[in-house]
Protein backbone atom coordinates (compact mmCIF):
# COMPACT_ATOMS: atom_id res chain seq x y z
CA UNK A 1 0.00 0.00 0.00
CA UNK A 2 1.28 3.57 -0.73
CA UNK A 3 -0.04 6.31 1.25
CA UNK A 4 0.73 10.31 0.62
CA UNK A 5 0.16 12.74 3.17
CA UNK A 6 -1.99 15.58 2.35
CA UNK A 7 -0.20 18.79 3.60
CA UNK A 8 2.61 20.52 1.07
CA UNK A 9 5.81 19.63 0.92
CA UNK A 10 8.68 20.83 -1.01
CA UNK A 11 10.96 18.80 -2.83
CA UNK A 12 8.94 15.48 -2.51
CA UNK A 13 10.41 13.21 -5.09
CA UNK A 14 7.30 10.56 -4.90
CA UNK A 15 3.63 11.51 -4.48
CA UNK A 16 -0.04 10.42 -5.35
CA UNK A 17 -1.81 11.71 -8.30
CA UNK A 18 -5.45 12.10 -7.97
CA UNK A 19 -6.01 9.21 -9.79
CA UNK A 20 -3.78 7.52 -6.84
CA UNK A 21 -1.06 6.08 -8.70
CA UNK A 22 2.55 6.35 -7.39
CA UNK A 23 3.98 8.92 -9.30
CA UNK A 24 7.41 8.37 -10.59
CA UNK A 25 7.41 5.26 -8.95
CA UNK A 26 6.17 3.43 -5.70
CA UNK A 27 8.52 4.63 -2.23
CA UNK A 28 8.63 1.23 -1.45
CA UNK A 29 9.86 -1.05 -4.28
CA UNK A 30 10.74 1.83 -6.82
CA UNK A 31 8.54 0.02 -9.30
CA UNK A 32 6.64 1.87 -11.96
CA UNK A 33 2.81 1.06 -11.46
CA UNK A 34 2.63 0.55 -15.34
CA UNK A 35 -0.86 0.70 -17.46
CA UNK A 36 -2.37 -1.93 -15.56
CA UNK A 37 -3.50 -0.18 -12.44
CA UNK A 38 -7.18 -0.10 -12.23
CA UNK A 39 -9.49 1.13 -9.39
CA UNK A 40 -11.30 -1.06 -8.00
CA UNK A 41 -14.37 -0.76 -5.33
CA UNK A 42 -14.11 -3.20 -2.57
CA UNK A 43 -16.90 -4.64 -0.38
CA UNK A 44 -14.69 -6.61 1.80
CA UNK A 45 -12.13 -3.98 2.36
CA UNK A 46 -14.91 -1.58 2.28
CA UNK A 47 -13.43 1.10 0.19
CA UNK A 48 -12.41 1.95 -3.46
CA UNK A 49 -8.95 1.97 -4.44
CA UNK A 50 -6.21 1.78 -7.32
CA UNK A 51 -4.53 -1.59 -8.07
CA UNK A 52 -2.59 -3.18 -10.59
CA UNK A 53 -2.82 -6.76 -9.42
CA UNK A 54 -5.14 -8.79 -11.48
CA UNK A 55 -7.22 -10.13 -7.96
CA UNK A 56 -8.40 -8.25 -5.06
CA UNK A 57 -6.21 -9.59 -1.83
CA UNK A 58 -9.48 -8.66 0.02
CA UNK A 59 -12.07 -9.97 -1.47
CA UNK A 60 -10.06 -12.24 -4.18
CA UNK A 61 -12.54 -11.10 -7.46
CA UNK A 62 -10.92 -9.97 -10.52
CA UNK A 63 -9.97 -6.79 -11.08
CA UNK A 64 -11.38 -5.99 -13.91
CA UNK A 65 -11.08 -2.91 -16.47
CA UNK A 66 -14.10 -0.85 -16.78
CA UNK A 67 -14.86 0.11 -20.47
CA UNK A 68 -13.92 3.69 -20.96
CA UNK A 69 -13.96 6.34 -23.91
CA UNK A 70 -12.93 7.51 -26.65
CA UNK A 71 -14.30 3.77 -27.79
CA UNK A 72 -16.11 2.49 -30.57
CA UNK A 73 -20.13 2.21 -29.72
CA UNK A 74 -20.14 -1.96 -30.20
CA UNK A 75 -16.75 -2.09 -28.47
CA UNK A 76 -18.12 0.02 -25.48
CA UNK A 77 -21.92 -2.13 -25.49
CA UNK A 78 -19.81 -5.27 -25.62
CA UNK A 79 -17.88 -4.67 -22.02
CA UNK A 80 -20.98 -2.08 -20.21
CA UNK A 81 -22.31 -4.42 -18.01
CA UNK A 82 -24.74 -1.99 -16.42
CA UNK A 83 -28.72 -1.35 -16.87
CA UNK A 84 -28.98 -0.59 -20.28
CA UNK A 85 -32.32 0.98 -21.74
CA UNK A 86 -33.26 1.71 -25.54
CA UNK A 87 -34.77 5.27 -25.56
CA UNK A 88 -36.19 7.87 -28.02
CA UNK A 89 -36.50 11.45 -28.56
CA UNK A 90 -39.98 12.86 -28.25
CA UNK A 91 -40.96 15.77 -30.51
CA UNK A 92 -43.97 16.80 -27.63
CA UNK A 93 -41.62 16.80 -24.27
CA UNK A 94 -38.30 17.64 -25.79
CA UNK A 95 -36.85 14.67 -23.68
CA UNK A 96 -35.43 11.24 -24.46
CA UNK A 97 -38.27 8.67 -23.46
CA UNK A 98 -38.22 4.86 -23.33
CA UNK A 99 -38.79 3.20 -26.76
CA UNK A 100 -38.23 0.27 -28.69
CA UNK A 101 -36.78 0.40 -31.17
CA UNK A 102 -34.84 3.57 -29.99
CA UNK A 103 -32.32 5.66 -31.71
CA UNK A 104 -30.06 5.67 -28.20
CA UNK A 105 -29.03 3.31 -25.93
CA UNK A 106 -29.34 4.43 -21.99
CA UNK A 107 -26.68 3.03 -20.02
CA UNK A 108 -26.93 3.38 -16.24
CA UNK A 109 -25.04 1.66 -13.66
CA UNK A 110 -24.19 2.68 -10.02
CA UNK A 111 -20.09 3.53 -10.48
CA UNK A 112 -20.45 4.90 -13.61
CA UNK A 113 -18.30 7.90 -13.90
CA UNK A 114 -20.09 9.93 -16.21
CA UNK A 115 -23.61 9.21 -15.10
CA UNK A 116 -26.40 8.34 -16.99
CA UNK A 117 -25.01 8.46 -20.57
CA UNK A 118 -26.78 8.04 -24.03
CA UNK A 119 -25.16 6.40 -27.31
CA UNK A 120 -26.20 5.73 -30.76
CA UNK A 121 -28.02 2.65 -31.33
CA UNK A 122 -25.85 2.61 -34.60
CA UNK A 123 -22.61 1.56 -34.22
CA UNK A 124 -21.39 2.37 -37.98
CA UNK A 125 -23.47 5.10 -40.61
CA UNK A 126 -24.05 4.74 -44.10
CA UNK A 127 -23.72 8.35 -44.71
CA UNK A 128 -23.63 11.82 -43.01
CA UNK A 129 -27.83 11.52 -42.98
CA UNK A 130 -27.63 8.97 -40.41
CA UNK A 131 -26.17 11.29 -37.86
CA UNK A 132 -27.54 14.81 -39.12
CA UNK A 133 -31.31 12.64 -38.72
CA UNK A 134 -30.82 11.41 -35.69
CA UNK A 135 -27.92 12.30 -33.51
CA UNK A 136 -27.14 16.02 -34.23
CA UNK A 137 -28.85 17.82 -31.13
CA UNK A 138 -27.31 15.19 -28.74
CA UNK A 139 -23.47 14.72 -30.41
CA UNK A 140 -21.06 17.37 -32.16
CA UNK A 141 -19.34 15.72 -35.29
CA UNK A 142 -16.85 17.35 -37.50
CA UNK A 143 -16.76 15.21 -40.23
CA UNK A 144 -19.75 12.98 -40.28
CA UNK A 145 -19.42 10.75 -42.55
CA UNK A 146 -19.94 6.79 -43.55
CA UNK A 147 -17.86 4.61 -41.26
CA UNK A 148 -17.84 2.71 -37.40
CA UNK A 149 -19.01 5.58 -35.06
CA UNK A 150 -16.47 5.75 -32.05
CA UNK A 151 -17.28 8.19 -29.10
CA UNK A 152 -14.79 10.49 -27.90
CA UNK A 153 -16.50 11.61 -24.73
CA UNK A 154 -20.35 10.72 -24.67
CA UNK A 155 -23.87 13.00 -24.41
CA UNK A 156 -24.85 12.99 -20.48
CA UNK A 157 -28.67 13.19 -19.42
CA UNK A 158 -30.60 13.78 -16.59
CA UNK A 159 -34.08 11.73 -15.40
CA UNK A 160 -37.01 14.35 -15.64
CA UNK A 161 -40.43 13.42 -14.71
CA UNK A 162 -41.38 10.23 -17.13
CA UNK A 163 -38.01 11.41 -19.66
CA UNK A 164 -34.39 12.65 -19.47
CA UNK A 165 -33.74 15.77 -20.42
CA UNK A 166 -29.79 16.58 -21.97
CA UNK A 167 -27.86 17.91 -19.52
CA UNK A 168 -24.13 17.70 -21.38
CA UNK A 169 -23.56 17.31 -25.23
CA UNK A 170 -21.17 14.95 -26.50
CA UNK A 171 -18.54 14.20 -29.37
CA UNK A 172 -18.15 12.00 -31.62
CA UNK A 173 -15.95 10.65 -34.88
CA UNK A 174 -16.74 8.72 -37.80
CA UNK A 175 -13.86 5.77 -38.40
CA UNK A 176 -12.15 6.43 -41.58
CA UNK A 177 -12.63 2.68 -42.95
CA UNK A 178 -13.24 -0.03 -39.99
CA UNK A 179 -12.60 -2.64 -42.99
CA UNK A 180 -8.55 -1.98 -41.84
CA UNK A 181 -6.50 -4.72 -40.43
CA UNK A 182 -3.40 -2.79 -39.17
CA UNK A 183 -2.11 -6.39 -38.60
CA UNK A 184 -3.34 -7.50 -42.31
CA UNK A 185 -1.78 -4.43 -43.92
CA UNK A 186 1.90 -5.03 -42.34
CA UNK A 187 2.17 -8.80 -43.54
CA UNK A 188 0.57 -8.28 -47.17
CA UNK A 189 3.16 -5.04 -47.54
CA UNK A 190 6.10 -7.77 -46.89
CA UNK A 191 7.90 -9.64 -49.94
CA UNK A 192 6.35 -12.58 -50.51
CA UNK A 193 9.91 -14.60 -48.84
CA UNK A 194 9.57 -12.89 -45.43
CA UNK A 195 8.90 -15.34 -42.94
CA UNK A 196 5.70 -14.92 -41.47
CA UNK A 197 7.16 -14.92 -37.53
CA UNK A 198 10.07 -11.95 -38.79
CA UNK A 199 10.03 -9.00 -36.54
CA UNK A 200 8.45 -6.90 -38.41
CA UNK A 201 5.03 -8.82 -37.10
CA UNK A 202 5.77 -7.71 -33.68
CA UNK A 203 6.38 -3.94 -34.50
CA UNK A 204 3.76 -1.86 -32.70
CA UNK A 205 2.59 1.09 -34.06
CA UNK A 206 1.92 4.45 -31.91
CA UNK A 207 -0.60 7.09 -32.27
CA UNK A 208 0.20 9.93 -35.51
CA UNK A 209 -1.12 12.83 -33.68
CA UNK A 210 -0.78 12.10 -29.52
CA UNK A 211 2.17 9.18 -29.62
CA UNK A 212 0.42 6.95 -27.41
CA UNK A 213 1.77 3.33 -27.67
CA UNK A 214 -1.39 1.10 -29.59
CA UNK A 215 -1.59 -2.75 -30.18
CA UNK A 216 -1.76 -4.67 -34.24
CA UNK A 217 -5.16 -4.57 -33.59
CA UNK A 218 -6.18 -1.11 -32.81
CA UNK A 219 -7.88 0.70 -35.91
CA UNK A 220 -8.17 3.98 -33.77
CA UNK A 221 -6.18 5.35 -30.66
CA UNK A 222 -7.10 4.38 -27.27
CA UNK A 223 -6.36 7.56 -25.62
CA UNK A 224 -7.56 10.93 -28.19
CA UNK A 225 -9.95 8.45 -30.83
CA UNK A 226 -7.70 9.37 -33.73
CA UNK A 227 -7.23 6.60 -36.80
CA UNK A 228 -4.03 4.50 -36.84
CA UNK A 229 -3.27 3.83 -40.49
CA UNK A 230 -1.55 1.01 -41.90
CA UNK A 231 1.22 3.10 -42.79
CA UNK A 232 1.76 3.68 -38.76
CA UNK A 233 2.56 0.53 -38.99
CA UNK A 234 4.96 -0.68 -41.55
CA UNK A 235 7.88 -4.20 -41.93
CA UNK A 236 9.98 -1.07 -43.32
CA UNK A 237 10.06 0.77 -39.92
CA UNK A 238 11.48 -2.11 -37.97
CA UNK A 239 15.48 -1.92 -37.34
CA UNK A 240 15.01 -5.75 -38.98
CA UNK A 241 13.79 -4.62 -41.82
CA UNK A 242 15.37 -1.79 -42.28
CA UNK A 243 18.91 -4.34 -41.45
CA UNK A 244 17.78 -6.74 -44.41
CA UNK A 245 16.86 -3.85 -47.05
CA UNK A 246 20.72 -2.24 -46.48
CA UNK A 247 21.63 -6.46 -47.10
CA UNK A 248 19.16 -6.69 -50.03
CA UNK A 249 20.91 -3.41 -51.78
CA UNK A 250 24.30 -4.24 -51.60
CA UNK A 251 25.86 -4.30 -55.49
CA UNK A 252 27.59 -7.84 -56.42
CA UNK A 253 30.94 -6.37 -56.99
CA UNK A 254 30.70 -4.59 -53.53
CA UNK A 255 31.55 -8.68 -52.27
CA UNK A 256 35.11 -8.83 -50.98
CA UNK A 257 37.65 -11.94 -51.14
CA UNK A 258 38.34 -11.76 -47.75
CA UNK A 259 38.07 -14.36 -45.16
CA UNK A 260 34.91 -14.83 -43.99
CA UNK A 261 35.64 -13.68 -40.32
CA UNK A 262 37.03 -10.86 -41.62
CA UNK A 263 34.86 -9.87 -43.68
CA UNK A 264 31.82 -10.61 -41.51
CA UNK A 265 33.72 -8.10 -39.18
CA UNK A 266 34.34 -5.21 -41.19
CA UNK A 267 30.91 -5.64 -42.80
CA UNK A 268 29.29 -5.46 -39.06
CA UNK A 269 31.06 -2.79 -38.10
CA UNK A 270 30.42 -1.08 -41.08
CA UNK A 271 26.27 -1.54 -40.26
CA UNK A 272 27.07 -0.59 -36.96
CA UNK A 273 28.35 2.60 -37.72
CA UNK A 274 25.37 3.06 -40.02
CA UNK A 275 22.96 1.85 -37.90
CA UNK A 276 24.11 4.22 -34.93
CA UNK A 277 23.85 6.95 -37.76
CA UNK A 278 20.46 6.02 -38.94
CA UNK A 279 19.13 5.80 -34.88
CA UNK A 280 20.80 9.35 -34.20
CA UNK A 281 18.94 10.62 -37.08
CA UNK A 282 16.12 8.97 -36.17
CA UNK A 283 15.94 10.01 -32.47
CA UNK A 284 16.58 13.59 -33.60
CA UNK A 285 12.84 12.98 -35.66
CA UNK A 286 11.27 11.08 -33.21
CA UNK A 287 12.67 13.61 -30.42
CA UNK A 288 10.57 16.38 -32.29
CA UNK A 289 7.63 14.54 -33.79
CA UNK A 290 7.17 10.88 -32.44
CA UNK A 291 7.89 11.30 -28.91
CA UNK A 292 6.30 14.91 -27.99
CA UNK A 293 8.26 16.71 -24.37
CA UNK A 294 6.44 16.89 -21.48
CA UNK A 295 5.83 20.78 -22.40
CA UNK A 296 4.11 19.79 -25.42
CA UNK A 297 1.86 16.45 -24.00
CA UNK A 298 0.76 19.01 -21.05
CA UNK A 299 -0.34 21.77 -23.64
CA UNK A 300 -2.42 18.41 -25.51
CA UNK A 301 -3.69 17.21 -22.44
CA UNK A 302 -5.22 20.42 -21.03
CA UNK A 303 -6.20 21.15 -25.00
CA UNK A 304 -8.49 18.00 -24.64
CA UNK A 305 -9.24 18.67 -20.99
CA UNK A 306 -7.65 15.80 -19.60
CA UNK A 307 -6.85 17.68 -16.51
CA UNK A 308 -6.92 14.83 -14.13
CA UNK A 309 -6.40 11.27 -16.12
CA UNK A 310 -5.65 9.10 -17.48
CA UNK A 311 -2.62 8.64 -15.37
CA UNK A 312 0.69 9.49 -16.37
CA UNK A 313 -0.79 11.47 -19.14
CA UNK A 314 -2.68 14.12 -16.99
CA UNK A 315 -2.36 17.66 -17.63
CA UNK A 316 -2.08 17.14 -13.34
CA UNK A 317 1.13 14.56 -13.71
CA UNK A 318 2.81 16.35 -16.68
CA UNK A 319 2.45 19.81 -15.01
CA UNK A 320 4.38 18.15 -11.93
CA UNK A 321 6.92 16.49 -14.23
CA UNK A 322 7.35 20.03 -15.38
CA UNK A 323 7.76 21.37 -12.51
CA UNK A 324 10.50 17.98 -11.59
CA UNK A 325 12.21 18.82 -15.01
CA UNK A 326 12.88 22.55 -13.66
CA UNK A 327 11.11 24.56 -15.71
CA UNK A 328 11.22 28.25 -15.61
CA UNK A 329 8.98 30.19 -13.48
CA UNK A 330 7.83 32.04 -16.28
CA UNK A 331 6.55 28.94 -18.25
CA UNK A 332 5.40 27.57 -14.90
CA UNK A 333 3.47 30.91 -14.59
CA UNK A 334 1.74 30.86 -17.89
CA UNK A 335 0.69 27.16 -17.88
CA UNK A 336 -0.99 28.06 -13.85
CA UNK A 337 -3.01 30.45 -16.00
CA UNK A 338 -3.96 28.74 -18.65
CA UNK A 339 -4.80 25.52 -16.17
CA UNK A 340 -6.82 27.86 -13.65
CA UNK A 341 -9.12 28.90 -16.76
CA UNK A 342 -10.19 25.35 -17.36
CA UNK A 343 -10.19 24.05 -13.69
CA UNK A 344 -12.89 27.07 -12.16
CA UNK A 345 -15.30 27.49 -14.45
CA UNK A 346 -17.03 23.83 -13.63
CA UNK A 347 -17.14 24.09 -9.79
CA UNK A 348 -18.37 27.40 -9.82
CA UNK A 349 -20.87 26.86 -11.65
CA UNK A 350 -21.66 24.08 -9.28
CA UNK A 351 -21.36 26.45 -6.58
CA UNK A 352 -24.12 29.21 -8.18
CA UNK A 353 -26.74 26.57 -8.56
CA UNK A 354 -26.43 25.87 -4.79
CA UNK A 355 -26.48 30.04 -3.79
CA UNK A 356 -29.38 30.16 -6.50
CA UNK A 357 -32.51 29.64 -4.70
CA UNK A 358 -34.48 26.29 -6.13
CA UNK A 359 -31.51 25.92 -8.15
CA UNK A 360 -30.56 22.34 -9.12
CA UNK A 361 -27.92 20.38 -7.01
CA UNK A 362 -25.15 18.47 -8.04
CA UNK A 363 -24.27 14.81 -8.04
CA UNK A 364 -22.11 13.08 -6.09
CA UNK A 365 -19.33 12.24 -8.75
CA UNK A 366 -19.91 16.58 -9.88
CA UNK A 367 -18.93 17.61 -6.34
CA UNK A 368 -16.17 14.95 -6.37
CA UNK A 369 -14.69 16.13 -9.56
CA UNK A 370 -15.27 19.79 -8.73
CA UNK A 371 -13.27 18.99 -5.34
CA UNK A 372 -10.65 17.69 -7.17
CA UNK A 373 -10.09 20.85 -9.40
CA UNK A 374 -10.58 23.38 -6.97
CA UNK A 375 -8.22 21.57 -4.87
CA UNK A 376 -5.76 21.79 -7.98
CA UNK A 377 -6.41 25.44 -8.85
CA UNK A 378 -5.92 26.10 -5.13
CA UNK A 379 -2.46 24.27 -4.93
CA UNK A 380 -1.60 26.18 -8.25
CA UNK A 381 -2.76 29.69 -6.42
CA UNK A 382 -2.04 29.20 -2.64
CA UNK A 383 -2.10 32.94 -1.98
CA UNK A 384 -6.03 33.12 -3.14
CA UNK A 385 -8.13 32.07 0.20
CA UNK A 386 -10.75 32.23 -1.53
CA UNK A 387 -10.22 29.19 -3.94
CA UNK A 388 -9.10 27.22 -0.94
CA UNK A 389 -11.92 28.50 0.73
CA UNK A 390 -14.31 26.98 -2.34
CA UNK A 391 -11.78 23.67 -2.68
CA UNK A 392 -12.89 23.27 1.44
CA UNK A 393 -16.77 23.44 0.71
CA UNK A 394 -16.82 21.34 -2.54
CA UNK A 395 -15.02 18.79 -0.25
CA UNK A 396 -17.49 19.27 2.43
CA UNK A 397 -20.36 18.81 -0.52
CA UNK A 398 -19.03 15.71 -1.32
CA UNK A 399 -18.24 14.36 1.99
CA UNK A 400 -21.95 15.14 2.86
CA UNK A 401 -23.74 13.75 0.15
CA UNK A 402 -21.58 10.65 1.00
CA UNK A 403 -23.55 10.97 4.67
CA UNK A 404 -20.40 11.85 6.14
CA UNK A 405 -21.12 14.34 8.63
CA UNK A 406 -18.25 14.91 10.60
CA UNK A 407 -15.81 15.02 7.72
CA UNK A 408 -18.48 17.50 5.99
CA UNK A 409 -18.36 19.43 9.08
CA UNK A 410 -14.67 20.05 9.07
CA UNK A 411 -14.61 21.17 5.60
CA UNK A 412 -17.52 23.62 6.05
CA UNK A 413 -15.79 24.98 9.07
CA UNK A 414 -12.87 25.44 7.42
CA UNK A 415 -13.93 27.02 4.36
CA UNK A 416 -15.78 29.42 6.52
CA UNK A 417 -12.74 30.39 7.93
CA UNK A 418 -10.64 30.87 4.84
CA UNK A 419 -13.08 33.46 3.27
CA UNK A 420 -14.64 35.05 6.60
CA UNK A 421 -17.23 37.16 3.73
CA UNK A 422 -18.61 34.18 2.74
CA UNK A 423 -21.77 32.64 3.81
CA UNK A 424 -22.69 29.46 1.87
CA UNK A 425 -20.53 27.10 4.21
CA UNK A 426 -22.77 28.81 7.27
CA UNK A 427 -25.69 28.09 5.89
CA UNK A 428 -24.47 24.73 4.52
CA UNK A 429 -23.81 24.06 8.63
CA UNK A 430 -26.85 25.55 9.84
CA UNK A 431 -29.03 22.85 7.40
CA UNK A 432 -26.74 19.94 8.58
CA UNK A 433 -27.49 20.88 11.92
CA UNK A 434 -31.38 21.23 11.43
CA UNK A 435 -31.03 17.98 9.72
CA UNK A 436 -29.54 16.76 13.33
CA UNK A 437 -32.38 18.30 15.52
CA UNK A 438 -29.68 20.76 16.92
CA UNK A 439 -31.66 23.45 16.06
CA UNK A 440 -30.56 26.09 18.47
CA UNK A 441 -26.56 25.46 17.25
CA UNK A 442 -27.84 25.89 13.86
CA UNK A 443 -28.94 29.38 14.26
CA UNK A 444 -25.89 30.72 15.25
CA UNK A 445 -24.17 29.87 12.15
CA UNK A 446 -27.27 31.05 10.41
CA UNK A 447 -27.16 34.06 12.14
CA UNK A 448 -23.35 34.37 10.94
CA UNK A 449 -24.46 33.87 7.23
CA UNK A 450 -27.18 36.25 7.66
CA UNK A 451 -24.89 38.90 8.87
CA UNK A 452 -22.21 37.97 5.87
CA UNK A 453 -25.32 38.33 3.15
CA UNK A 454 -28.09 39.73 4.46
CA UNK A 455 -29.53 39.84 0.80
CA UNK A 456 -29.62 35.99 0.51
CA UNK A 457 -32.50 34.11 1.02
CA UNK A 458 -31.16 30.44 2.05
CA UNK A 459 -30.10 31.14 5.31
CA UNK A 460 -33.62 32.86 6.10
CA UNK A 461 -35.65 29.95 4.96
CA UNK A 462 -33.28 27.42 7.00
CA UNK A 463 -33.39 29.77 10.35
CA UNK A 464 -37.11 29.41 9.48
CA UNK A 465 -36.97 25.95 9.49
CA UNK A 466 -35.02 25.49 13.03
CA UNK A 467 -38.04 27.51 14.85
CA UNK A 468 -40.71 25.49 12.78
CA UNK A 469 -38.89 21.86 14.10
CA UNK A 470 -38.38 23.90 17.21
CA UNK A 471 -42.15 24.51 17.40
CA UNK A 472 -41.64 28.32 17.40
CA UNK A 473 -44.11 28.95 14.48
CA UNK A 474 -44.44 32.50 15.08
CA UNK A 475 -40.22 33.27 14.45
CA UNK A 476 -40.87 30.50 12.05
CA UNK A 477 -43.05 32.73 10.17
CA UNK A 478 -41.03 35.72 10.25
CA UNK A 479 -38.27 34.26 8.73
CA UNK A 480 -39.98 32.76 5.60
CA UNK A 481 -41.85 35.46 5.06
CA UNK A 482 -38.04 37.36 5.12
CA UNK A 483 -36.62 34.53 2.28
CA UNK A 484 -40.15 34.98 0.72
CA UNK A 485 -39.17 38.47 -0.12
CA UNK A 486 -35.88 38.26 -1.21
CA UNK A 487 -36.72 35.35 -3.40
CA UNK A 488 -40.41 36.10 -4.40
CA UNK A 489 -40.38 33.21 -7.35
CA UNK A 490 -38.85 30.56 -4.91
CA UNK A 491 -41.42 27.87 -4.27
CA UNK A 492 -39.80 26.68 -0.57
CA UNK A 493 -41.22 29.55 1.93
CA UNK A 494 -44.51 29.32 0.30
CA UNK A 495 -44.92 25.34 1.16
CA UNK A 496 -43.59 26.20 5.02
CA UNK A 497 -46.18 29.16 5.33
CA UNK A 498 -48.70 26.41 3.91
CA UNK A 499 -47.44 23.50 6.92
CA UNK A 500 -47.62 26.77 9.54
CA UNK A 501 -51.32 28.19 8.29
CA UNK A 502 -52.48 23.94 8.63
CA UNK A 503 -50.91 24.32 12.19
CA UNK A 504 -52.89 27.28 13.14
CA UNK A 505 -56.26 25.75 11.60
CA UNK A 506 -56.17 28.79 9.15
CA UNK A 507 -56.64 26.44 5.98
CA UNK A 508 -58.17 28.98 3.53
CA UNK A 509 -54.38 30.78 3.68
CA UNK A 510 -53.21 27.27 3.63
CA UNK A 511 -54.87 26.60 0.47
CA UNK A 512 -53.38 29.73 -1.49
CA UNK A 513 -49.53 29.17 0.30
CA UNK A 514 -49.62 25.48 -0.86
CA UNK A 515 -51.13 26.42 -4.66
CA UNK A 516 -48.04 28.91 -4.96
CA UNK A 517 -45.57 26.82 -4.19
CA UNK A 518 -46.52 24.27 -6.73
CA UNK A 519 -46.78 26.92 -9.39
CA UNK A 520 -43.35 28.27 -8.46
CA UNK A 521 -41.56 24.83 -7.99
CA UNK A 522 -39.19 23.93 -10.76
CA UNK A 523 -38.52 20.09 -12.03
CA UNK A 524 -35.05 20.02 -10.42
CA UNK A 525 -35.11 20.88 -7.09
CA UNK A 526 -33.56 18.86 -4.34
CA UNK A 527 -35.53 17.39 -1.49
CA UNK A 528 -38.61 18.45 -3.04
CA UNK A 529 -41.69 16.01 -3.02
CA UNK A 530 -44.55 17.81 -4.94
CA UNK A 531 -46.84 14.64 -4.20
CA UNK A 532 -47.03 15.22 -0.87
CA UNK A 533 -47.49 19.12 -0.92
CA UNK A 534 -50.63 18.11 -3.55
CA UNK A 535 -52.05 16.10 -0.84
CA UNK A 536 -51.76 18.47 1.86
CA UNK A 537 -53.52 21.15 -0.44
CA UNK A 538 -56.14 19.02 -1.50
CA UNK A 539 -56.34 18.18 2.48
CA UNK A 540 -56.28 22.07 3.06
CA UNK A 541 -58.78 23.15 0.12
CA UNK A 542 -61.29 20.16 2.11
CA UNK A 543 -60.94 21.97 5.10
CA UNK A 544 -61.49 25.27 3.48
CA UNK A 545 -64.68 24.88 2.12
CA UNK A 546 -65.65 22.90 5.29
CA UNK A 547 -65.35 26.55 6.95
Amino acid sequence: MSLDSSAPAKRREVYLSLEGVPVPHCPGCSGGAGEGALEHECEAFAATFTTAREACPFCHENVAAKPSFPASVSEYLAKFSGDKLEVAFDAESKQLIRASPGEFFLLRAADAAHGDIVLPRLTRFDSQHDFLRRYKDYYDCDEPAAGEVIVLWPATVQKEGKGWSLKSVGRLRVGAGDDINVEGAARTSAPSDTPSDDGAANALPSCPKCGAAAKPHHKFCKKCGTAINSSDFSPAASPENRHAAAEDAAPESSVSAEPSGLSNKKTWAALAVVGVAVLISIGLATGIKGVPSAESRLNDAINRGNLLSPPGESAYDLFAQLKREGASRSALAAYKEKLLSRLTPRPQALLDQVVNPGGADGTLSEWEEAQKFMAWAAELKPEDEQLAAKAAYCEGRAAYLKNLSDAATTAYRRAADLDKSWAMPLNSLGLMLNERKRYSEARNFLNEAIRRNPGWALPYNNMGTSYFLDNDLGDAQTYYRKAQDLAPNWARPHAWLGSIAVKQRDYCAAVEEFQKALTLSTPNMSNWNPQKIQKDLDDARARCVGD
